[in-house]
């Protein structure tokens, strides 16, 4: 499974996390062009599609963990 950022220009995951039962993953990344924000999305592992709307962030951050609780 491949996770990809909000833009289609080169950006690293900066964070990442499994849930709890290992069926979802989150990833972050970083962004400066637009005020500085964490854009982390969620995806499911069984079918590797990005689940939801992802969530963007004041700031940036490394904790995924907000994102994986507020998916089912």
């Amino acid at each position: 499974m491949t996770t990809f950022a909000q833009f289609k220009t080169p950006n690293d995951v900066k964070a990442g996390a499994f849930s709890e039962d290992s069926k979802r993953f989150a990833a972050a990344y970083h962004y400066g062009h637009d005020g500085t924000y964490t854009w982390i999305g969620v995806w499911n592992l069984e079918t590797g599609k990005l689940q939801g709307d992802p969530l963007r962030s004041k700031g940036f951050t490394t904790d995924v963990g907000a994102a994986l609780k507020s998916r089912p």
